[in-house]
């Protein structure tokens, strides 16, 4: 993937003031030596100057356009270099940055909860359904690293999250799922959910690759 975004990249600056400055540099040689080749021809055709006199405009015509080419070659070699390399830094800076995004987006958990809890009899599909329907709740909670709803049992569920500080945490236990567990907890559970607060020691989540 690396290497593909790479190639798009080179072949975007192309069109930078470099890949434009090469180009010009292709058309003023090719003019340079149309001009040559014009003055050669109007030299060769006017007989009044003489052999030694045509000899003397091919010559600097010639040698002209020879030296401007030289000139002209060497700033295209420059700027076709200053292209490619400027797409392949950019390449490189772009997956870099992709890089130090994604680790900076990673987030930290280090702490979490764990919640059992217990269906009523009958009402195991309407737990299920609830807690599958809390989900929009806690994604408007910024501090809720992970949240997962899991069946245990046949009538045990269960709520393990993670957080990255204390107030995280807190704020989950107060916030709009815990408030909706409770007032449908007569209703649904067979007893009240059992709560433990753990630390995370380790853990692996995903990164967040960045592609813009």
């Amino acid at each position: 993937m690396a290497k593909i975004q790479m190639q798009q990249n080179v072949k975007r600056r192309w069109f930078n003031a470099d890949g434009l400055y090469a180009a010009a540099i292709v058309i003023w040689i090719f003019g340079v030596w149309g001009g040559a080749l014009y003055v050669a021809s109007g030299a060769t055709a006017d007989a009044s100057a003489g052999v030694g006199g045509n000899s003397f405009l091919l010559g600097c015509s010639f040698a002209t356009a020879g030296v401007i080419t030289a000139f002209s070659v060497r700033e295209f070699l420059g700027a076709y270099s200053a292209c490619v390399a400027t797409g392949t830094d950019l390449a490189g800076r772009s997956l870099h940055r992709t890089v130090g995004l994604a680790k900076q987006e990673r987030p930290v958990t280090n702490l979490g909860l764990f919640v059992v809890i217990e269906a009523k009899p009958g009402k195991e599909m309407q737990l299920k359904n609830f807690l599958i329907g809390a989900l929009p709740l806690v994604e408007a909670e910024p501090d809720t690293t992970a949240w997962f709803a899991i069946r245990i049992g046949p009538s045990t569920f269960g709520i393990f999250d993670v957080f990255s500080d204390e107030t995280g945490r807190e704020a989950h236990l107060s916030g709009e799922v815990a408030k909706a567990l409770m007032a449908n907890a007569a209703e649904l559970l067979a007893k009240p959910p059992s709560i433990e607060k753990i630390d995370v020691l380790a853990e692996k989540l995903p990164v967040r690759w960045n592609e813009s």
